[in-house]
C-alpha cells in the first residue's frame, strides 16, 4: 500500500468516527424534544439544584474544551524527523477522533443542563457551539494531505506541490 492509500485510509476512518460523533448530537436533540413533548411541561429532575452554578460550570467547561481542542492539537500534531506514514497517518487519526469526542462535550453539558432544569434553551446554545466546532474541526483530506506535505525534503509517489 503506497502512502497515498494510507492516508486515505485513516482519513476515512477518522471521518466515519467525526460522523458517529455527529449522530450522537441528533440523538440529544431527539431526547430533548421527546422529554419536552413526553412531560409538557417538563420542569427538570433537579428541583433542589441550584441551576444557576451548574449553568455558569457548563459553559466555563464547555469554553475550557475549546481551549483544551486547540492546545492539544497543537502537542499531538507535533512534527518529529524521520517519521514514516504509517506514524503520520495513525497521529491524525487520534488526533481527529479525541477532537471530534472533546467537539461533542459543550452539547453533552447542554443535554445535563435541560434534564436538571427543563430549560432547553441553554442545550441548543451548547448544542450549537458543538455543532460548530464540529464543522470547524472535520477531518478534511485536504489538510490532511498539505499536513503530511508540508516541510518534506521531497513528495513521495502520490503527492503532488501545487
Amino acid at each position: 500500500m503506497n502512502e497515498l492509500e494510507t492516508l486515505k485510509r485513516s482519513h476515512r476512518t477518522a471521518a466515519v468516527a467525526a460522523w458517529g460523533f455527529f449522530s450522537m448530537l441528533v440523538v440529544y436533540v431527539v431526547l430533548t424534544e421527546v422529554i419536552r413533548a413526553s412531560f409538557d411541561p417538563f420542569l427538570g429532575v433537579g428541583e433542589k439544584i441550584r441551576y444557576d452554578n451548574y449553568k455558569y460550570l457548563f459553559y466555563i467547561l464547555s469554553a475550557g474544551s475549546v481551549v483544551v481542542i486547540r492546545l492539544l492539537r497543537g502537542v499531538m500534531l507535533r512534527k518529529k524527523r524521520g517519521e514514516d506514514i504509517h506514524r503520520t497517518a495513525s497521529k491524525l487519526l487520534k488526533t481527529s477522533i479525541i477532537t471530534s469526542a472533546l467537539s461533542e462535550l459543550p452539547a453533552l453539558f447542554g443535554f445535563v443542563l435541560f434534564i436538571i432544569s427543563g430549560i432547553s434553551r441553554d442545550f441548543y446554545i451548547l448544542l450549537f457551539v458543538s455543532l460548530f466546532l464540529m464543522f470547524m474541526f472535520f477531518p478534511r483530506f485536504s489538510q490532511w494531505k498539505a499536513w503530511v506535505e508540508e516541510g518534506r525534503p521531497f513528495c513521495p509517489p502520490g503527492f503532488k506541490r501545487d
